[in-house]
């Protein structure tokens, strides 16, 4: 407000004390209902913010219990941890078993002659990275179908023997190069980066000098194990590729790795060098425990918030006191949804556990839960998946062979009958009859192109020799085809099999997209592979109905329509018809945190109560801004009012000093002044 410097002058009286009291007594009333709105405001908002704490700190008990792995997990103890590791990477059965290592699986290794220096140019061509294992019985090196070849192209950017490790290195050929200073000389040493006898190495050189076997240029790295030393096996092998030897209860297996994850189901086994020569207990079980404590702590965390929201929401009647969010309508809203999650009847999946208090958890009358975790316990021990279903979102087949792989927000709850009519195909091509062992593949006419799942291979090369068996060509040809990178980038692969006197490609992937056509191929190869131009057999996709709705087959999965909306499956085996169930559950813990989630969203029901109690306080911010100008104004009119009447009064004082002594002035005055004196 502007400051009075110059009041009451002429009447004295305190105009500025008048003016101050003037627009108090106007806007006291108004600041002092504007600060009790203001307080009542922020008392609320601290309330919810404490509200959506305590619920936030409840939604972190939903985590485990609304992932339906929670449910299935199983844990393992062994009964020396120093001589093996073991953990659990898939969905083990639950039981034990002796394990014995016998040998460890081994790297192969090779080592090149010495070279006076590794940066001078060797030579310059290709070299061809296959792995498999040699037979020395029929003398053939059998590709592993598994393992892509890798060509490798040294230039005379890149021929000297650093430049060659560089590029092996660069390729990713599952190969590990290495110069190593011996003495006044240099070597090369290759690793393959997998162990396992069908790991070995064969290193097939294309020299540019023409002669691809000698101990010149770049042939002086070849090593094909059936040739002779010094001849094409030019490199000496250090360390052979041995699998590993385990025996469980009593039964040998062998393994290319030390990591063994394919005998016992969802189980990888961890060999090391403690681990040869001993034998070791595995125990897997079912870590139902587990189960049972996530409940509790679940019960416990809602409590509470129950007990905080309690206190946030009383009301005493005798004291007439109520909680910051007694009549916060948002919050009470919020609790009524979360009540009723609890109260979800589920015998749309369920038999026997239709309900939590089916459980073992009732609600008291304070809104908390009671829960009785030996009858938890028991429901876990008897039936789990049920157990799963009244928590998790979760779905479950009957038929082994049937995969639940996901489902929507749309997708109701519900036990589905499934129909197979159709299963799907993969895309198929047979060759013509040919020779079944001493095949010649020419060296003039040993490409072909195709085209796997609508992708176009690049030149495909075969090795140019004599393949003893069908077999090993099919090998070798699935080796080549895989390992190409056109078709490789896109994920088209197939898999080779030998049916009587034909190779048979067939496509890795299921479906109407699968599909394998020879686009070119030489005469000569056609006679030695059965191989023609044409298209073969393409694949279908699976047709067949959930819940007696047609489903959408794309490959080997079927997508739900109607109430099943949402729901994919996928079918790995089995065989036409009635195949089962398939259940689907959205159980309380994924409800509830569906719950929270809207709630606390931007534009969920508590961030939209505390958006309206933060433009309260705006608004409030502005009254009092309104507040202030209009007091300002009130101020200058009652300043201007008391100052003209300041200024009149002192006219008119000033009017009636000049009469008075006017009138003293006056003879008669003055006689009777004397007179009176």
């Amino acid at each position: 407000m502007p400051t009075i410097t110059s009041v009451g002058v002429g009447s004295g009286i305190d105009v500025q004390g008048l003016v101050e009291k003037l627009v108090a007594a106007e806007g006291d009333p108004v600041t002092k209902k504007l600060d009790r709105k203001e307080a009542s405001i922020q008392n609320s908002l601290t309330a919810l913010g404490v509200f959506q704490g305590a619920l936030t700190e409840f939604q972190l008990s939903l985590a485990s219990l609304k992932d339906a792995q929670s449910f299935t997990k199983m844990s393992l103890t062994l009964s020396d941890d120093d001589m093996l590791n073991a953990s659990i990477s898939g969905d083990p059965d639950p039981g034990s078993y002796d394990i014995e290592v016998e040998r460890l699986a081994q790297q192969h290794r090779l080592v090149s002659g010495t070279f006076a220096s590794d940066l001078e140019a060797i030579g310059s061509g290709s070299i061809s990275i296959q792995f498999g294992e040699f037979d020395n019985e029929k003398g053939d090196f059998i590709v592993n179908p598994e393992r892509p070849v890798k060509n490798i192209f040294i230039t005379s950017d890149n021929n000297s023997l650093r430049g060659i490790q560089g590029a092996i290195n660069d390729a990713d050929a599952g190969v590990k190069a290495s110069v190593l200073r011996v003495g006044k000389g240099f070597r090369l040493i290759l690793s393959s980066e997998l162990p396992g006898a069908t790991n070995s190495m064969r290193l097939k050189v294309n020299d540019n000098d023409n002669i691809d076997t000698d101990l010149f240029g770049l042939s002086t790295l070849s090593y094909e194990p059936g040739k002779l030393n010094n001849q094409g096996k030019n490199l000496r092998q250090t360390s052979a590729g041995l699998n590993a030897i385990i025996k469980i209860d009593g039964v040998e297996i062998e393994s290319p790795s030390n990591s063994i994850d394919d005998v016992i189901s969802g189980v990888t086994l961890d060999l090391n060098a403690e681990s040869v020569g001993q034998t070791v207990g595995l125990k897997i079980f079912h870590d139902k425990a587990q189960v049972s404590s996530s409940i509790q702590e679940f019960v416990n965390q809602y409590n509470a918030f129950i007990q905080r929201s309690n206190e946030l929401t009383s009301y005493d009647p005798e004291t007439q006191e109520a909680g910051p969010l007694a009549n916060e309508s948002s919050v009470r809203n919020a609790l009524s949804q979360l009540r009723r999650a609890l109260g979800t009847d589920f015998s749309a999946v369920n038999s026997q556990y239709v309900s939590l208090s089916a459980l073992g958890l009732d609600t008291e009358r304070s809104g908390e839960q009671k829960i009785d975790i030996s009858k938890v316990q028991a429901a876990i021990d008897r039936n789990i998946t049920e157990v799963s279903q009244l928590f998790s979102r979760t779905g479950s087949a009957t038929d082994p062979l049937i995969r639940y792989i996901a489902a929507t927000d749309e997708t109701q709850v519900g036990n589905y009958p499934v129909v197979i009519n159709a299963l799907p195909t993969q895309a198929r091509y047979i060759g013509l009859d040919v020779a079944p062992s001493n095949i010649v593949v020419p060296h003039d006419a040993n490409t072909l192109t195709l085209r796997v799942d609508n992708i176009k291979s690049s030149v495909i090369t075969l090795n140019s020799q004599i393949y003893h068996s069908l077999e090993n060509l099919a090998s070798e040809l699935q080796s080549k085809i895989n390992g190409d990178r056109e078709l490789s980038s896109k994920g088209a692969a197939v898999n080779i099999s030998v049916e009587g006197n034909h190779l048979v490609l067939t496509s890795q992937r299921f479906g109407g997209t699968s599909n394998i056509e020879i686009l070119d191929i030489p005469e000569q190869l056609i006679v030695a592979t059965g191989l023609t131009v044409k298209q073969g057999q393409p694949g279908s996709d699976i047709q067949g109905t959930i819940g007696g709705n047609a489903a959408i087959g794309n490959g080997r999965t079927l997508l739900g329509q109607g109430d099943a909306r949402g729901l994919e499956v996928e079918v790995v085996g089995g065989g036409i018809g009635r195949r089962g169930t398939v259940s689907y559950s959205k159980g309380v813990a994924e409800r509830l945190d569906k719950l929270v989630n809207s709630f606390l969203d931007t534009d969920g029901l508590l961030q939209g109560r505390t958006k309206g109690f933060t433009d309260n306080l705006k608004n409030i911010a502005d009254d009092r801004n309104k507040l202030a100008e209009k007091l300002e104004k009130s101020e200058k009119r009652h300043l201007k009012t008391f100052t003209n009447l300041d200024a009149l009064v002192g006219k008119m004082r000033s009017t009636g000093e000049y009469l008075s002594r006017q009138l003293a002035a006056l003879p008669g005055a003055r006689s009777q002044t004397n007179r009176q004196g």
